[in-house]
């Protein structure tokens, strides 16, 4: 199945074990491919092992950053004695993902290195009372948002936007007078890779 790297899944499905299976275990594993459809590893979900009665059994699971397709199989691992394994009901539902775009969300007063998290709001506000790198999570795909980045009474504060392609190639010329602030608009088209251009680097307001 096609995903996006930060999706969130439900797997849901119901197993039991042979009571003539001793130490053995059945799993429902999910398989990473990247973007070429190359297999990257497996990764266990869903476990049985001493379940002789039919139970039901869910996890959650983020798509990692480098995974944008997954596989489903089910393995059984036989211990001391042969037996059966079962599995049925299997099922894996997508959670939707939503962000806010209405009023700012205000990160505060920020003075060492942080991470802005989008699931926040889809426009946001940091107060700069030092230099600082940020850094960003839960990027969705086809997102825009909007960054305002507000010197505190003193200035001179230059902020760093860790893992963003800007325009033009390379981090504005930011104007730092005291109480003046830069709008900054961002765009993900992959859910991963954040393209940034400026707004307007001079507003003579730190609202």
């Amino acid at each position: 199945m096609r995903v996006q790297p930060g999706e969130r899944l439900l797997i849901m499905g119901a197993g039991k074990m042979s009571s003539a299976v001793l130490g053995g275990q059945l799993n429902v594993v999910l398989r990473r491919y990247d973007h070429t459809k190359t297999a990257i590893i497996g990764q266990g979900v869903l476990q049985w092992t001493t379940e002789t009665a039919w139970t039901e059994k869910t996890a959650l699971y983020s798509v990692p950053s480098d995974t944008y397709y997954l596989g489903l199989r089910v393995q059984t691992l036989f211990g001391t004695t042969a037996g059966n394994a079962y599995v049925d009901e299997l099922h894996v539902f997508r959670i939707a993902q939503r962000q806010t775009s209405g009023d700012d969300f205000d990160n505060g007063n920020k003075a060492a290195n942080f991470t802005l998290d989008w699931n926040s709001g889809q426009n946001q506000r940091v107060r700069l009372t030092a230099s600082i790198t940020i850094s960003f999570s839960n990027l969705l795909k086809g997102a825009v948002y909007v960054l305002r980045l507000v010197q505190d009474g003193t200035g001179g504060r230059t902020p760093t936007l860790s893992g963003v392609t800007w325009s033009g190639g390379a981090a504005p010329a930011w104007v730092t007078t005291a109480n003046h602030q830069a709008l900054i608009t961002l765009y993900s088209p992959d859910g991963a890779a954040l393209f940034a251009s400026p707004f307007g680097l001079d507003f003579n307001s730190s609202v």
